[in-house]
Parts: C-alpha cells; sequence; structure tokens
C-alpha cells in the first residue's frame, strides 16, 4: 500500500539538490544585486551569488525580456528605466515616517530620553526633523519639526556631514556660523576632515553643548540603497540627567537602530564600498 500514497512533497527539479536556490530566490538575489549595484558585468554577478555563468546569463536576458535590466555592453548591464520607475512607486507608498518611528519609540522605551528621526534635503545641503518621541521626563529638548537646519553643529549634523562625498560638506560648511551653545568658530573642511572619518568608522557622534547649552546628543546615520545619505536617529539627554557610563550602551543602541534602519531601506553594508575611501577610527565628538 505504501507505494500507492499520496504525498504534497514537491520533487526537486533535476540537477538540484536541497541545497540549491530554486528559480524564484535566484531571481530575487539578482534583482537585488541589480538594484545594489546599479552597473554591472556578468562576472560581477557570478561572483556575488556564486551561480555558474550561464545561468546568470539565462536569468539576465529574462530580466532584460522584462525591461527590468538594460544592457550596456556585451557583457555590461544596468539598473532599467522600468526598474526604477518601479522603486518610485514603492518608495511613494513607503512609510518612512512610520518605519522610522518604531525604532524611535524602542530607544525611548530603553532609555526615556528624547529621540528624533531628521533626513538629509540634499537641495539645500541641510537637515530637517521629520519625527519625534519625547521622553516622559518633564525636562525634555524639544526639537522643532519640518524646519531646515544647517548641518554644522549637533550630533544629528555632524553625523550626516560623515557620510557625504567631500564637495557636499564643503557646500554645508558655506557660510557656516559660530556654536549657537558656546559661540565656537565654525569647522572647515580641512579642520573636520579627520573627525568625519573617525565617525564613519565608529557608527556614531556624541555632541556636548553644539546647538544648545546643556545637552548632550547621540546619532548614527541611517543610510539607503548604494549606501546614499537618508538622515540620521538621534537622542537628546539634558546634562542634569546625563550619566557617562551609559554612553556606550546608548551610542550601541543608536548606531544598532540606525544600521536596522538603513537595511530596511535598502543598504547592504556587504555590497557597498564606501565613496570616501578614508575611513579611520575616532572617539566621539565632545
Amino acid at each position: 500500500m505504501g507505494q500507492h500514497e499520496s504525498t504534497n512533497a514537491t520533487p526537486a527539479s533535476a540537477g538540484e539538490d536541497k541545497g540549491t536556490p530554486g528559480t524564484v530566490e535566484r531571481v530575487i538575489r539578482l534583482l537585488q544585486f541589480v538594484a545594489e549595484r546599479g552597473s554591472f558585468n556578468v562576472k560581477d554577478a557570478v561572483t556575488a551569488l556564486r551561480l555558474p555563468t550561464s545561468t546568470v546569463h539565462r536569468l539576465l536576458l529574462q530580466l532584460a525580456q522584462m525591461g527590468l535590466v538594460e544592457r550596456e555592453s556585451y557583457q555590461g548591464y544596468r539598473v532599467s528605466r522600468e526598474l526604477y520607475r518601479l522603486s518610485g512607486l514603492v518608495m511613494q507608498r513607503f512609510d518612512l515616517h512610520g518605519v522610522a518611528h518604531s525604532h524611535l519609540v524602542e530607544l525611548v522605551r530603553e532609555f526615556d530620553e528624547t529621540c528624533s528621526f531628521a533626513v538629509y534635503l540634499p537641495s539645500t545641503h541641510s537637515g530637517m526633523i521629520v519625527e519625534t518621541v519625547l521622553t516622559s521626563h518633564p525636562l525634555q529638548f524639544r526639537l522643532e519639526p519640518f524646519v531646515s537646519w544647517p548641518l554644522t553643529w549637533g550630533s544629528l549634523g555632524r553625523v550626516m556631514l560623515a557620510h557625504l562625498p567631500e564637495e557636499d560638506v564643503r557646500e554645508a560648511l558655506k557660510g557656516a556660523m559660530p556654536s549657537p551653545a558656546t559661540g565656537a568658530p565654525p569647522p572647515t573642511v580641512e579642520s573636520i576632515a579627520g573627525e568625519l572619518a573617525q565617525i564613519r568608522e565608529v557608527g556614531y557622534y556624541v555632541a556636548r553643548n553644539h546647538n544648545v547649552a546643556g545637552a548632550v546628543g547621540t546619532s548614527a546615520a541611517v543610510l539607503g540603497a548604494g549606501g546614499k545619505l537618508v538622515g540620521a536617529i538621534g537622542m537628546t539627554i539634558p546634562v542634569a540627567r546625563y550619566r557617562e557610563e551609559l554612553q556606550p550602551e546608548i551610542s550601541a543602541r543608536i548606531r544598532h537602530h540606525a544600521q536596522m534602519l538603513s537595511a530596511s531601506l535598502g543598504y547592504s553594508h556587504e555590497s557597498h564600498a564606501p565613496a570616501h575611501g578614508r575611513h579611520t577610527a575616532a572617539p566621539p565628538g565632545r
């Protein structure tokens, strides 16, 4: 009787074993690679995906027929206009504020200090708060939302500067004013270059008395596909309530949530080769 029993199991395709990804998984991995690399050749895809050259050729041909990749040369491909259009539609329907909000809520739950998410505004080389979750303490710093501000001072601005190309940093620092809190002179591109490299290495920045006297801010950058700067997550604590011994934990958790949010926006650390080319290490700023 056992020879005639039916089963719901689907037999493996010829030539495939349980450790071999199926066609759907292969196509998804290839699309992820295409989106992250933008422009590439067949050898790049074969190396990154660890698939046979013949398989990559076949899948790319199918994607090209569907308009999801475009030929650049004999073995070169790039993101197609159709894939770009579809990506735009997804982003229009993606609730960035809502996704960031959950990370802010979790940070406030852990530390009960005000946390904010700011976005980078490329056209003006400035930042803007778009989401904030407040502490339950009566003494709190309220950051005004939807108002642009220069990146010169504050932990949010400084981590954004660290993830911009040098020419954009130069534009952002043009006409920079002294610190509103201490009157310290604004940095120059040359004087801040080492600090920005350090921020990229450690993944966060701590600022004391930058924008507001008596405030300590800790922030980490949020990146999107290809390592493009999206914004930053930050926490602001009054000096009267600040505990130095908690700073390592605060820095680690903010960096973790920024990394998680970055991943949800398409950032992949493994596939992204930083354009700065000058990543060294650094202590947090003061």
